[in-house]
C-alpha cells in the first residue's frame, strides 16, 4: 500500500490542541502534555500511535478539564496523579440536588455523565438549557466539601449540585476551583467524531 493511502486514512492531532486548552486553562503546554499522557496511562484518553494521536472524545476533553481543575485547586506544586485521583473521584460524584426545569430534566447519575450531557445540550442549541444557563454559567468544583455545582446565571433557581455525604476525595483541601462559561461552550462546539 502506498504511504500517501496510509497517511490519508489516519487522523492527526488537531494542531494547537493541547495549547488552546492550555491558554484557556491558565495552564503551561509542557504540563498539558504531561496531563495528557498520565490521563491515557490511566485509561481516560485513547492512546496513538506514534505522533497519530485520536482526535479527543468529549469524556476525555472533560477529564483533561477536570484533572487541570483539581490540580490549580490544589495548587500548581500538587502531584498530576493525584490530581487525576481526585478528579476521577468528583467524575463519580452522585446527584445530590437539582433545581429548575432544566436541571431537573437531566438524566445523568453522575458529575461526568451530566457534562456530557450539559454540552451536548448545549452544541444542540437546546432552548431550555439556553434558558437554564441564560448568559453565563458557572462550573465549580469545591475541594473541601468534596461537591460539584454547575449554576445557571440565577444560581438560586438553575442549578445542580454533586456529592456525597461521605469522605471521598480525603484530603485537607480550602479551596475552589471555578471555570467560567466560555470554556465548556468551546467543548461543546468543538467538532468531533464520536
Amino acid at each position: 500500500m502506498p504511504k500517501t493511502a496510509l497517511l490519508k486514512d489516519m487522523k492527526m492531532r488537531p494542531v494547537g490542541y493541547l495549547e488552546n486548552f492550555a491558554s484557556r486553562l491558565d495552564e503551561e503546554p509542557k504540563t498539558m502534555v504531561v496531563i495528557d499522557r498520565a490521563l491515557a496511562e490511566r485509561g481516560h484518553r485513547r492512546k496513538g500511535q506514534g505522533r497519530v494521536i485520536p482526535a479527543p472524545t468529549l469524556r476525555e476533553d472533560l477529564m483533561l478539564m477536570l484533572t487541570v481543575m483539581v490540580r490549580k485547586a490544589r495548587g500548581s506544586g500538587s502531584g498530576i496523579q493525584a490530581a487525576i485521583e481526585d478528579a476521577e473521584k468528583f467524575a463519580t460524584l452522585p446527584v445530590m440536588q437539582m433545581s429548575g426545569d432544566f436541571f431537573n430534566s437531566l438524566k445523568s447519575a453522575t458529575f461526568i455523565e451530566a457534562l456530557e450531557e450539559f454540552c451536548t445540550r448545549l452544541r444542540q442549541r437546546d432552548d431550555d438549557c439556553l434558558q437554564a444557563v441564560g448568559s453565563h454559567f458557572v462550573l465549580e468544583l469545591n475541594l473541601t466539601k468534596e461537591e460539584a455545582h454547575i449554576d445557571g446565571s440565577d444560581a438560586s433557581k438553575n442549578h445542580v449540585i454533586f456529592g456525597c455525604n461521605a469522605s471521598r476525595v480525603g484530603r485537607d483541601l480550602t479551596r475552589i476551583s471555578r471555570l467560567r462559561d466560555g470554556f465548556l461552550v468551546m467543548l461543546a462546539h468543538t467538532p468531533r467524531d464520536d
